[in-house]
């Protein structure tokens, strides 16, 4: 195994903007303007002694007005396509997400007891959930997000084979053991002769509010999919949200807004919409550039999206060929997100800060893991 290290920080190169796309059934607010404030202005004491001293005021308003541009938020620098890009080679696997403090929840690929951990800012290992080990080449552990109090969740099997049983999870950081959320035991329903059963957590917010995913029979010869999500101190209850055998929630931001994915007809073609669900219960449906598969992975508390969409002239190929590409979206506002010279991009999570996180592959088709840091000195879009 190698050894953690960066391998290389590159400009963005973000592609051309595009306008919203269609099927928006839901108005979009648009991005936050910077705060400006008047540095300029004339000097209305014109230099004469005012105060009955004899002295004169002399002061520096030369009278010239400020031309300098209000500094942008990095959220509005990221929505310009300024970003610089690092590759990260991690020992332990991939990123999986990212807090406002930095640190990264990554899992392990392979066979066994893949390793989870949470990483540093700066890459080094905070802490190791699972080791990798061979003593249980059945199990798995899976992190899908980090919170900003370094609680990670995701989903675990302790036999994760032909016949499975999953279980979602919150690993609290001063933990040595995690918390298990099952959907399906809170809710009475028996498992008992299911061959397979589905279910983990995909975010935690500030509050401790989490959503997750389950897998359930929707109708008589049909299954999918569905969400639910979990107040503080409740239990596990089901999410409604419209879909057709695949509804994913794979984020939740502090104002309590949800994103993520859902499956729904258009005639006589099925579409993998992005979605924003509010608290509220109103939904947003979208499609990145009209594709027929779009997810949205993220949602900050600044209303940024982060996902990807797969690229359609790709649509007929075998599921491996299929190329994603990711995007960022806010309000009516939608722009492409690619790792330079990546053949695909997959973004994963963001934090309030719209660094993103995620996969990549490059034109051998290598997959590594990215991370995309707004910066006022990277070029514009």
């Amino acid at each position: 195994m190698t050894s953690m290290r960066l391998a290389g920080v590159f400009l963005a190169v973000v592609l051309a903007l595009a306008p919203a796309c269609g099927d928006d059934d839901s108005d979009g607010g648009s991005g936050p303007g910077a705060d400006t404030t008047d540095s300029g202005g004339t000097d209305d004491t014109g230099g004469t002694d005012d105060t009955g001293t004899g002295e004169t005021d002399t002061g520096t308003d030369t009278g010239e007005p400020d031309d300098t541009p209000p500094a942008l938020s990095p959220c509005e620098l990221a929505m310009n396509g300024q970003f610089e890009f690092e590759t990260l080679d991690l020992e332990v696997g991939f990123v999986q997400s990212i807090n406002d403090s930095g640190e990264l929840a990554v899992v392990g690929a392979g066979t066994g007891s893949n390793a989870t951990a949470v990483l540093n800012e700066d890459l080094s290992v905070a802490r190791t959930l699972i080791e990798a080990s061979a003593d249980n080449p059945e199990g798995t552990t899976t992190a899908r997000g980090i919170g900003n109090n370094g609680a990670v969740v995701g989903y675990y099997s302790p036999n994760f084979g032909a016949f499975t049983t999953v279980f979602g999870f919150v690993w609290a950081a001063d933990a040595n053991a995690p918390e298990t959320i099952d959907f399906f035991a809170a809710n009475e329903i028996d498992t008992s002769e299911w061959g397979y059963v589905d279910q983990g957590v995909t975010s935690v917010n500030d509050e401790g509010t989490v959503v997750g995913y389950y897998w359930i029979e929707v109708e008589e010869g049909s299954s999918g999919y569905r969400a639910f999500i979990q107040e503080p101190g409740g239990s596990p209850e089901p999410l409604d949200l419209p879909g057709d055998g695949f509804v994913f929630p794979w984020d939740i931001n502090n104002d309590g807004v949800i994103a993520g994915r859902a499956r729904r007809a258009l005639g006589e073609q099925t579409i993998n919409y992005g979605y924003v669900r509010q608290p509220d219960g109103d939904l947003r449906l979208f499609r990145a550039f009209d594709a027929t598969t779009t997810s949205a992975s993220a949602i900050n508390d600044e209303g940024v999206v982060a996902g990807y969409y797969q690229d359609p002239a790709t649509d007929d190929l075998p599921f491996p060929e299929r190329i994603r590409i990711g995007f960022l979206a806010q309000g009516d506002e939608v722009v492409r997100l690619q790792v330079p010279g990546s053949i695909a991009t997959q973004p994963s999570d963001m934090n309030n800060d719209c660094v993103v996180v995620g996969s990549y592959t490059d034109d051998v088709g290598d997959s590594f893991s990215f991370r995309a840091t707004p910066s006022d000195s990277a070029s514009l879009r």
